[in-house]
């Protein structure tokens, strides 16, 4: 389980899922990634809220924060 306070840039979640996907193969394990969410922004960065999850190497499920109204 990775606990993240990593901000949002254009294009991070792809290198993120490539991330996560490279050390859940090394490891042979599960890996968790989950970032801030946008209720943690009190400067000037923004966090996603990303959850990204593989195991074993594989991609197996990515949530990304939805606002609901």
């Amino acid at each position: 389980m990775n606990l993240s306070a990593s901000n949002e840039l254009i294009g991070k979640t792809e290198y993120q899922e490539a991330l996560v996907r490279q050390q859940s193969a090394r490891c042979l394990a599960g890996y968790v990634y989950a970032s801030a969410g946008p209720s943690e922004s009190t400067t000037d960065v923004v966090f996603g809220g990303d959850v990204i999850i593989a195991e074993n190497g594989t991609f197996l499920e990515e949530n990304r924060f939805q606002e609901r109204y």
